[in-house]
């Protein structure tokens, strides 16, 4: 049986316990709204500050275009300051509006601007003479449009190809601790070109890290160029580490260091934080050489794949000399004898998507003159890049027109010019195949465009 006393004590306790609960609660809520009201200061000191360094017509231009959107069906308006692209959304679809003057010409004219015909459409009969132009096209919903970072990395093609003879055969890759995002590199590796006057003056600047190439006599056959050659050991200064020695952490106790005199232990503690410290560097370190490691593979996938296509346009001939059976296309032959040899590892949706990588690689080099050093020079530029950044064989189509003049290509021009290059691709691969049997007197059943068509 349980005193009173007892039961008292215990209520008491219980008191005492839930108090102290409510103290914390009470203390971290207060923390909390201090903390709430301490990012909102922020944010309003923020939302000053960037407003104070904007030019009031940025507000005026952009209430008095709400104020004319607001008569039409417009739901959003949208501007892309790095592309100068504006986008004005329905709610079937979206316009695109965009200059086909040089934007430094636009920028350096933006004070003479005035209503109506400072910009107006190219081939509205409202033109003006010394009107700067612009295009405009509408899309619906459905139509995958090329994407900004796809844009912005073409823009720094461009921008590479004029200081292309500045820039090192094995260019540099990013240092992702000083450069987080690649553009930033990209531009950073721009200006250092426009800096040098030569391509001997170029050395390895802060935020970017050496890949050193060289030729290799195990390249396989047919592989354009190169083998990168990786330094394996961890160089940090005065010492050196390994692998083995960077996996295994170093370990030490809380007592090791109270069980020893103040005048031991600040000794100890000295060499403890030097060598964790020292760690977690190397350990870092590592990661940026492992970075190294997949630029490498990289730069190594894109040489495969374009290796891959001139071995299958060569596989392509090969089984045009053999016979094919009545609906069987050189196509389809060629896709056989490829899967048969993967041996179940690839199946026809897979080689297709990697063809389709490596053409599109290869018309890029055919395009800026075989140059892999600039390919090499961008990190985005991933197999991957050429057909998900890329959506479409349209979009391909303007993609590789910034790459090569700057300029943007309507979406109607880039599906004509596509469907173009498609069937003259197919046409040239027909015509040459017949005119070399016909240069030797060989008799073969003839192929037709159909057996050479693909999308690019």
């Amino acid at each position: 049986m349980i005193s009173s006393t007892s039961a008292r004590d215990n209520n008491n306790k219980r008191k005492n316990d839930n108090d102290i609960k409510n103290t914390k609660k009470t203390k971290k809520g207060t923390s909390d709204n201090n903390n709430i009201k301490k990012n909102k200061k922020d944010n309003a000191k923020l939302a000053e500050t960037v407003t104070d360094k904007l030019n009031t017509n940025v507000f005026n231009v952009s209430f008095a275009l709400w104020s004319i959107l607001k008569e039409t069906n417009i739901k959003t308006f949208t501007m892309n300051v790095e592309t100068g692209l504006m986008q004005y959304t329905k709610s079937d679809g979206i316009l695109h509006v965009r200059s086909v003057s040089d934007l430094r010409i636009v920028e350096a004219k933006v004070n003479e601007i005035s209503i109506p015909y400072n910009f107006s459409r190219i081939g509205s009969e409202r033109r003006k003479a010394g009107d700067l132009g612009i295009r405009v096209e509408y899309f619906d919903k459905s139509v995958k449009l090329l994407n900004t970072t796809a844009e912005l990395v073409a823009k720094d093609i461009y921008r590479l190809l004029q200081c292309i003879e500045k820039l090192p055969e094995n260019p540099p890759t990013r240092d992702n601790l000083i450069f987080k995002h690649s553009g930033d590199y990209r531009n950073r590796l721009i200006d250092y070109l426009n800096f040098i006057n030569h391509k001997d003056e170029f050395s390895i600047f802060k935020g970017a890290l050496a890949v050193e190439l060289h030729k290799n006599e195990k390249t396989p056959s047919g592989t354009p160029t190169s083998i990168i050659e990786i330094v394996t050991n961890n160089d940090f200064g005065d010492r050196q580490a390994s692998v083995e020695a960077i996996l295994n952490t170093p370990s030490y106790s809380l007592q090791s260091f109270l069980s020893v005199n103040e005048g031991e232990r600040i000794s100890m503690l000295k060499a403890a934080i030097n060598s964790l410290s020292a760690h977690v560097w190397h350990s870092i370190n590592s990661l940026i050489k492992d970075s190294i490691s997949q630029e490498v593979a990289r730069r190594y996938q894109l040489r495969f794949l374009v290796s891959m296509v001139q071995s299958y346009r060569t596989l392509e001939l090969l089984c045009a000399l053999k016979p094919r059976k009545q609906g069987q296309t050189i196509k389809s032959q060629v896709t056989k004898k490829i899967l048969k040899r993967s041996d179940g590892r690839l199946n026809e949706k897979d080689l297709t998507l990697n063809l389709q990588r490596g053409f599109r690689i290869e018309r890029v080099l055919n395009a800026i003159g075989t140059k892999w050093n600039v390919l090499d020079a961008i990190d985005t530029l991933t197999p991957c890049f050429f057909t998900s950044t890329i959506n479409g064989c349209t979009n391909f189509e303007i993609w590789l027109e910034i790459v090569v003049s700057n300029e943007i290509i309507s979406y109607n021009e880039a599906d004509n010019r596509y469907k173009q290059f498609k069937m003259s691709s197919a046409y040239d691969r027909v015509q040459s195949i017949k005119q070399a049997c016909e240069n030797n007197g060989v008799e073969i059943q003839q192929p037709n465009e159909m057996d050479f068509s693909f999308d690019y």
